[in-house]
């Protein structure tokens, strides 16, 4: 595959990277903001925890600790909504390529189409005119550039 043809590709997946990297940033930016106003608020009670009684003093620390685990608690919780909406988005991503090839290949004559990754290699061997690689990225960035007008 040329480079300029996986390079077109990608603009399919860096715009839905680009989406979530920009929800990454304000997510980390509001846990942030919050654990800014939680530490402050620790630093508050520390400052004035001498004058408080045995009672007040119980009551804001179980307080403070409710409020470290939902910080947690939204933490992980934001993260794990990022991950699942980028789940979701590489999924249909695959399933719009494997809808592709079913009709690329029936168009061809193809029984099979396999995948292939120097990182997870399934194929050792091919002749090089058996790759379909740049022909299907070109017609799915034409498909691409389309659905985006």
């Amino acid at each position: 595959m040329s480079k300029n043809t996986w390079s077109s590709f990608q603009c399919s997946r860096e715009s839905v990277l680009q989406r979530f990297q920009e929800k990454s940033k304000k997510a980390q930016a509001d846990l942030t903001a919050k654990s800014t106003a939680f530490q402050r608020e620790v630093a508050e009670y520390q400052k004035g925890a001498a004058t408080l009684s045995a009672d007040q003093r119980a009551a804001t620390e179980q307080r403070l600790a409710r409020k470290q685990q939902e910080l947690q608690t939204y933490n992980q919780n934001a993260s794990a909504q990022i991950q699942q909406e980028q789940g979701n988005e590489n999924a249909k991503l695959y399933d719009k390529i494997a809808d592709f090839l079913k009709g690329y290949a029936k168009d061809k004559g193809y029984k099979l189409i396999l995948t292939y990754s120097k990182a997870n290699p399934t194929v050792l061997f091919g002749d090089e005119s058996l790759n379909v690689t740049n022909d299907v990225v070109r017609i799915l960035n034409d498909n691409y550039k389309k659905d985006k007008k």
